[in-house]
């Protein structure tokens, strides 16, 4: 699942960022909980529909 609760306190929800994100200095492991999930979600989209779809990856 791309979107996840943690078994922490506070309720942190796990979920994908971009690549521009890991700039961020707001970024944290409990930056969106059960409680603003819904906010990232209108704001970034929801990511269910990429599930399954074929990746192509460059080698390396």
């Amino acid at each position: 699942m791309p979107v996840g609760a943690r078994p922490a306190p506070g309720a942190p929800v796990s979920v994908p960022i971009e690549w521009t994100e890991l700039n961020d200095p707001d970024l944290r492991p409990d930056r969106w909980t059960i409680r603003t999930i819904f906010d990232r979600l209108d704001a970034a989209g929801d990511p269910r529909p990429l599930i399954g779809l074929d990746q192509h990856l460059p080698k390396l």
